[in-house]
C-alpha cells in the first residue's frame, strides 16, 4: 500500500514539474522511465507503474496553464489559451483565467463520466465509419472560421495565415529534420508573437485580483461543460484530433462568448482529453499519448488496469486542482511585481533554449518562421485560431 501512495505521490509531482516547463512534457518522462524497465535495472508492478503515469498526466492537464496564461509560453494542448489567458493577466483576471480553466475541467469531468458507455459503443461499432467524415467536417469548420471575421479585409488575412501556417505544417511534421516541430511552431505562432507584440505595447501587468470564492456548479458552467463534452466527443470520434483541434471546433461554436468562458471550456476539454484517451485505450488500444504508449508496451491493459486509471484519474484530478490553484495564486501574487519587459524577454530567451535543446537550430529557424506569421495575425487583428491551419492542413490531406 505504502508503494502505491509513494508512485502516486511521485506521479502527481512529476506532473507539476512538467506543467510548469514549457517543453518538458509527460511522455518524454514516461517513455524515458519505460526504457529503463524495459533494460531490466529495475522492475515495478502494472499498479505501480499505471497510478503514477495516470497521476502524472492529470496533474500535467492542470498545471500546464500557468506559464500559458502567466508567462505566455504554450504546449501542443494549450496554445489556444495563451492569448485570452494574456488578455485577462493585462487586465488584472490573470488567476481568475487560471480558475476558469480547473472550474471546467472538474465540472467536465463529472458530465463526461455517464457518457462512456455511450462512447465506447460509439468507439467499438462505427470508428471506421465515421473517419470518412474527418476531412469535410475539418473543412467546413475552418471555412466557418475564416468566414466568423468581422470584414473581408481580415477574412483574406486569416485565409493567408490559415494557408500558411498549413504549408508549414506540412513540410515539417511528417519530417525527421526536426525533432518534434510542433514545439517550435507553436512556440512562435502562439507565445513569442504575443509577447512581442505586448512588449512594443508597452504593456503593464497590473496588481491580480486574487479572489478566494468561486462558483463551481451553476447553469452557465454546466452549460460550458457540455460545450467541452461535444468537442471533446470528436476526439473519440475522429482519434486523429487532438485537444487544439478540438478547442478550434469550441471556438467556432462559441465565437461571440466571452474569454474566460473559452478558457472555461478549454480546460474541459483537456481533463476530457485524457478521460477518454484512458477508454480508447482500454476498447480499441489506440494510445493516443506517449504515456499511455508505454503502458500498453510493458502491460497488458486488462479491465482491473482500467480501474486503475479511472481511480488515478480521481486522484490526479484533485490534487491537479489543489496544485494548480496553489500555485497559481502564488505567481499571481508575485507577477506584477516584476518587470514585465524583462520577464517577457526571459521568457523568449528560454524558449529559444529550449527549442535548440529540443529540436536544434532547425528549430530555431522553425520558431522564427511562425512568429513572424504569428506577428502577422496580431498586427493584422485576425483570430489566432487561423494559425491552427499547421495541424488541420495536414489531417484535412490525410483523410482525403
Amino acid at each position: 500500500m505504502f508503494e502505491v501512495i509513494l508512485s502516486v505521490v511521485i506521479g502527481c509531482l512529476l506532473g507539476v514539474v512538467t506543467g510548469l516547463i514549457p517543453g518538458l512534457h509527460t511522455n518524454t518522462i514516461a517513455l524515458m522511465l519505460m526504457s529503463v524497465l524495459l533494460s531490466g535495472w529495475f522492475s515495478l508492478s502494472e499498479t505501480l507503474f499505471v497510478s503514477g503515469a495516470v497521476c502524472m498526466l492529470v496533474v500535467h492537464s492542470f498545471v500546464d496553464y500557468i506559464p500559458s496564461i502567466f508567462l505566455g509560453a504554450p504546449n501542443s494542448d494549450t496554445a489556444l489559451s495563451v492569448l485570452p489567458g494574456h488578455r485577462l493577466l493585462l487586465k488584472g483576471e490573470g488567476y481568475i483565467a487560471l480558475r476558469e480553466t480547473v472550474v471546467g475541467g472538474i465540472n467536465s469531468f463529472l458530465i463526461g463520466i455517464p457518457f462512456l458507455i455511450l462512447f465506447g459503443w460509439f468507439i467499438q461499432n462505427w470508428l471506421d465509419f465515421i473517419k470518412l467524415f474527418v476531412a469535410p467536417v475539418l473543412l467546413i469548420l475552418t471555412t466557418w472560421l475564416i468566414l466568423s471575421e468581422s470584414s473581408l479585409k481580415k477574412i483574406y488575412w486569416a485565409m493567408l495565415i490559415f494557408i500558411f501556417a498549413g504549408v508549414l505544417g506540412l513540410l515539417t511534421l511528417n519530417t525527421s529534420i526536426v525533432k518534434d516541430p510542433l514545439f517550435p511552431l507553436l512556440s512562435g505562432f502562439f507565445g513569442i508573437s504575443i509577447l512581442l507584440f505586448s512588449m512594443g505595447e508597452k504593456s503593464h501587468v497590473p496588481d491580480q485580483k486574487i479572489s478566494e470564492s468561486f462558483k463551481l456548479f451553476s447553469r452557465e458552467n454546466t452549460f460550458l461543460g457540455f460545450i467541452s463534452l461535444f468537442a471533446s466527443s470528436l476526439m473519440v470520434l475522429f482519434p486523429s484530433l487532438g485537444p487544439t483541434q478540438s478547442a478550434t471546433v469550441a471556438q467556432a461554436v462559441m465565437k461571440n462568448s466571452s474569454q474566460k468562458k473559452f478558457l472555461n471550456v478549454m480546460g474541459g476539454i483537456n481533463t476530457l482529453d485524457v478521460l477518454f484517451t484512458l477508454v480508447m485505450l482500454y476498447l480499441v488500444g489506440s494510445a493516443r499519448s506517449g504515456v499511455l504508449v508505454a503502458v500498453q508496451q510493458l502491460f497488458e491493459v486488462t479491465f482491473d488496469i482500467f480501474l486503475v486509471m479511472l481511480i488515478s484519474l480521481v486522484i490526479g484530478l484533485g490534487f491537479g486542482t489543489m496544485a494548480c490553484l496553489y500555485i497559481g495564486k502564488r505567481v499571481g501574487k508575485m507577477v506584477s511585481k516584476i518587470n514585465y519587459k524583462l520577464v517577457s524577454i526571459s521568457v523568449i530567451i528560454f524558449l529559444c533554449c529550449m527549442v535548440f535543446i529540443i529540436s536544434g537550430s532547425w528549430g530555431l529557424f522553425l520558431m522564427s518562421v511562425s512568429t513572424s506569421i504569428g506577428l502577422v495575425s496580431q498586427i493584422m487583428g485576425v483570430k489566432k485560431v487561423h494559425a491552427m491551419g499547421v495541424l488541420t492542413i495536414p489531417t484535412i490531406l490525410n483523410f482525403s
